[in-house]
C-alpha cells in the first residue's frame, strides 16, 4: 500500500492561556493541504521504518514507529514501513502528526485488527495533541489542546502558496516565548469559521490569523518579511502556520498562487516555495476506500 500523509495549515489559531498541566488551551481552525509525505506498506515479519535520505529520522523514536508499536499493543505483527518525506519538520505543517495518524488507519487495517475510529482516536490523542485532527482531516475547528475536533462541513477549494524558510522552529520554544509575552486573540477563529462557511475567499484572506506570530517574528524577524512578501505578490491574506516556520498566502486562483511563487523566488530564493490547494474529506475517504480496496484483494 502506497499512501498520502497530508499536511496542515492553521487558517486560525488562538492561544488563550497556559494550563496547570503545562499544555495551552486555543482555538482555531486547521485544513489538510496537498503538500504530503509518502507512505508505503510492505509485508514483512518484523517491523521496520526505512526514510529514505533521512536516516536520522527512522528511529524508534519516529512518531511512525510509536504509532505503530501503540497500534500493536504487544503482539507481534510485522511490516515493513517507507516514508518519504516531502513535509518539512519544525515548520508548523503538522508533518509527523499526520505521519502518525495514516500510520494508525493503515495498519489498522493491514493487520486486519478492525479496530473502531474511537479506539484509533484514543491512540492518536495519546501519542499528540494534533494528531486526532489527520484521523478527520479536511477542515475543523480545533479546541483544548487541540484534540477537541469538530469537523467543519465545508470543502471548497483554496489555492496558497507556502513560504519553508531553511531554518525549523521548536515547538517548545514558541510556546515559551509566548508566555513571555502573551497576546490576545483576535477573533480569527470565528471569522474563518463564517468566511468557510460563506465559501467567501476574499473574507477567509482577511480572517487569517494566529496570535503567536508576535513573539516569534520578534525573534525571527525575516518571517514578518515572508508575511509581507505574500502580501505584495497578492495574496488575500497571510499567516504564520502552527508555531511556524511556514508562511503562508491565500490566493484567488491557482494561477495567481504560480505567479507569485514565481515572483517571489526571484526576490528570496534562500527560501523554498510551494503552492498547494485544501484537501478536503471527500478526497481522504476516497484514499482510504482505494486502500481498503488493495487490502482485501491482498488477503485473496
Amino acid at each position: 500500500m502506497q499512501l498520502k500523509a497530508y499536511a496542515k495549515l492553521n487558517l486560525a489559531l488562538e492561544i488563550l492561556s497556559r494550563r496547570d498541566d503545562g499544555f495551552h488551551d486555543l482555538v482555531g481552525v486547521m485544513q489538510t493541504i496537498s503538500l504530503a509525505d509518502t507512505l508505503s506498506i510492505q509485508r514483512s515479519d518484523t517491523l521496520s521504518l526505512a526514510v529514505p535520505g533521512h536516516r536520522e529520522l527512522a528511529g524508534d523514536d519516529n512518531l511512525v514507529m510509536k504509532a505503530a508499536k501503540l497500534l500493536a499493543g504487544g503482539q507481534a505483527l510485522g511490516a515493513q514501513i517507507i516514508l518519504t518525506k516531502k513535509i518539512p519538520s519544525g515548520a508548523g505543517l503538522g508533518g509527523g502528526s499526520a505521519d502518525a495518524a495514516l500510520t494508525l488507519m493503515a495498519l489498522n487495517e493491514f493487520w486486519n485488527l478492525g479496530y473502531s475510529h474511537q479506539h484509533l482516536w484514543d491512540l492518536a490523542q495519546s501519542l499528540g495533541s494534533d494528531i486526532p485532527f489527520f484521523l478527520t482531516g479536511g477542515s475543523a475547528s480545533v479546541a483544548g489542546r487541540g484534540e477537541t475536533i469538530k469537523p467543519l462541513p465545508y470543502d471548497g477549494e483554496y489555492w496558497f502558496v507556502l513560504i519553508q524558510p531553511p531554518f525549523s522552529i521548536s515547538t517548545a520554544w514558541a510556546y515559551q516565548a509566548f508566555d513571555k509575552k502573551p497576546q490576545p486573540s483576535s477573533g480569527s477563529t470565528e471569522k474563518v469559521v463564517e468566511a468557510l462557511a460563506r465559501a467567501d475567499a476574499l473574507k477567509l484572506g482577511q480572517a487569517l490569523g494566529n496570535n503567536m506570530e508576535g513573539p516569534v517574528f520578534a525573534q525571527y524577524p525575516q518571517l514578518a518579511q515572508y508575511k509581507q512578501a505574500l502580501l505584495n505578490a497578492g495574496a488575500l491574506g497571510a499567516a504564520m502556520s502552527g508555531s511556524g516556520s511556514t508562511i503562508f498566502g491565500l490566493f484567488a486562483s491557482k494561477k495567481d498562487a504560480q505567479a507569485a511563487r514565481c515572483r517571489i523566488l526571484e526576490l528570496r530564493p534562500e527560501v523554498e516555495i510551494n503552492v498547494v490547494r485544501t484537501v478536503g474529506r471527500e478526497e481522504l475517504r476516497e484514499q482510504e476506500k482505494a486502500w481498503q480496496v488493495e487490502n482485501l484483494r491482498r488477503r485473496e
